[in-house]
């Protein structure tokens, strides 16, 4: 049993609790380059800028779950599936591949797979 991305592998995963880790997956390996938004934007408090992190990245998944041709309904962001997480992973390797090694890349997607295949 482990925790992956804030998902206790040794407890039920639900579709939703996937999506989330997901979220917070492409949070911290986008944190970075996040911070160089402090640069230009000022921010109230620390937590104004963490909740400016989550909405950018959750719009940005959001958009991911589209181009995978889950606009709505079933698989969509809000009510994602085994199928549509798999391929929003997919769609996310190959978008990271741009940034990130196909090592960094690989290892961030088998921890996400692991708790996709933990879903009935």
């Amino acid at each position: 049993m482990a925790i992956i991305y804030g998902v206790d592998t040794g407890n039920p995963v639900a579709p939703l609790m996937v999506r989330d880790a997901i979220i917070r997956c492409f949070i911290a390996a986008h944190s970075k380059q996040l911070e160089g938004v402090r640069t230009f934007r000022k921010f109230d408090s620390d937590g104004d800028f963490e909740n400016f992190k989550l909405q950018y990245i959750d719009v940005f998944i959001r958009g991911i779950f589209c181009k995978a041709g889950f606009c709505g309904g079933n698989g969509s962001y809000s009510n994602p599936t085994k199928e549509s997480l798999m391929k929003v992973v997919e769609a996310l390797k190959e978008y990271a591949s741009e940034f990130r090694s196909q090592d960094v890349i690989e290892q961030h997607a088998s921890e996400i797979m692991t708790l996709i295949n933990l879903l009935s």
